[in-house]
């Protein structure tokens, strides 16, 4: 088990012992020449209330781990690599800024506090490059970015440039919950 609610209520046993006895079963069964997929049935939520004793359960030296989930955003968060997959069909594998790139969704918000001369700022920013969907909302300027870090420092050193007052800049990247309903939405 993942969860420690459920090695204490469930087995009613120690985590150390449940940790010997998930490395028993496993090691005794690859002594027999048997390929193990270890289920780690409810692991976000052991994840959620022991994030280390969970990781524990699945780590073995050389282990390799596959998690099948559609909480992309817990994955990319514990996972070196991800793959998204639909409909049988891999979409994309690797980092998870490389995943968001394959599949066109490296996209990212950005909320720019400006404190005088919206209006103008909203317009000089619709001409940048990389710039998409831009909205002027109460003092800040909402729009979508596909550039680099550094075309983003570009794009806030132009501001400056042209003289607008900068309060606060705030990124947002797409989840990969958001990847996942454009992924699916795509495919309908």
């Amino acid at each position: 088990k993942t969860w420690t609610l459920h090695v204490t209520e469930i087995l009613r046993t120690t985590l150390e012992e449940n940790l010997a006895m998930i490395e028993d079963s496993t090691r005794y069964l690859v002594s027999q020449g048997r390929e193990v997929i270890y289920d780690a049935e409810h692991f976000f939520d052991g994840f959620k209330a022991d994030p280390e004793y969970s990781l524990r359960t699945l780590a073995a030296e050389g282990t390799t781990v596959f998690v099948s989930s559609h909480i992309l955003s817990e994955l990319a968060e514990m996972c070196t690599s991800l793959c998204v997959m639909n409909r049988g069909r891999l979409l994309s594998s690797g980092t998870a800024d490389e995943v968001r790139a394959h599949l066109g969704r490296s996209e990212r918000t950005l909320s720019i506090g400006v404190l005088a001369r919206r209006e103008e700022a909203t317009e000089w920013v619709m001409m940048q490059a990389n710039v998409r969907s831009v909205e002027c909302q109460a003092e800040r300027i909402s729009l979508g970015f596909s550039g680099s870090q550094e075309e983003q420092a570009s794009l806030l050193e132009g501001l400056f440039a042209q003289g607008f007052r900068v309060s606060v800049c705030e990124e947002r990247k797409s989840s990969f919950e958001d990847i996942l309903i454009s992924v699916a939405e795509e495919n309908l």
